[in-house]
């Protein structure tokens, strides 16, 4: 479950309005400060007098604004006063430190991306056909297959086996030298009652079958003949991700 703070919801709006802007400038206030702000936005205040020439309506419609920001918060708000002294245009814009942190650093956003795709991945095909769900990521090779060099960045590792706790496909992991080794949860055994339930529906019967039936369908089940006398080697690798 994801939480996040939107602007106000419209009932049956036929269409999502957006309007272009440009942020001109960032106002940071304390944590304080900017929750009194956001509670009492029609008052005046000396950060939007003071930065009047930064809030106008552009070409093409855009509204150059403020951004104002909280210490502590991560939203932000969009002002564009029209020369008033009070926040007569506002947006919510949530989130406004990650887009800061995105808009400054881009680098760091290319190598989120890549550490979000390479952990999907893992989560979603790691261990895939592997009888204990043992799946292999190759540090050494990661530089071409994830486009992450691990071995330069070893502190990334950390970051991967953090983000892997979060996905419930995943069981556990260990290092072994330079490679990750990754666990998957295994699938759950087909339930048996399920199955002889399909068959007797298919047969026409419509009815979950009686005990008898099972029993009946559980003798005829071919079995394997068990081989006492050799026993086969435990399987050491797994699928290389």
């Amino acid at each position: 479950m994801l939480e996040t703070k939107a602007a106000a919801f419209k009932c049956k709006d036929p269409a999502m309005e957006t309007q272009d802007c440009v942020i001109e400038k960032i106002i940071r206030l304390s944590g304080a400060e900017y929750d009194h702000f956001a509670s009492n936005m029609l008052k005046d205040y000396d950060f939007i007098k003071d930065n009047a020439d930064h809030m106008y309506h552009g070409e093409a419609g855009r509204r150059h604004c403020l951004l104002v920001m909280g210490e502590g918060r991560r939203d932000g708000i969009l002002v564009e006063s029209q020369g008033y002294d009070y926040a007569r245009y506002t947006s919510l814009l949530p989130n406004a430190e990650d887009f800061l942190t995105v808009e400054r650093y881009p680098d760091l956003a290319d190598l989120n991306k890549k550490l979000v795709d390479m952990v999907d991945f893992i989560a979603g095909q790691g261990g895939a056909g592997s009888p204990d769900g043992r799946g292999v990521v190759k540090l050494k090779d990661s530089k071409l297959t994830y486009g992450i060099d691990f071995m330069a960045n070893p502190a990334l590792i950390e970051t991967v086996k953090r983000m892997l706790d979060k996905r419930p496909e995943i069981m556990g992991y260990e290092l072994e030298k330079n490679n990750l080794i990754v666990y998957r949860v295994k699938e759950p055994a087909p339930d048996l009652t399920d199955a002889l339930r399909q068959k007797e529906q298919e047969r026409g019967a419509g009815e979950t079958p009686s005990v008898m039936a099972q029993i009946r369908a559980a003798r005829q089940a071919p079995h394997e003949p068990k081989d006492e006398t050799h026993k086969p080697a435990k399987r050491k690798g797994g699928p290389e991700l």
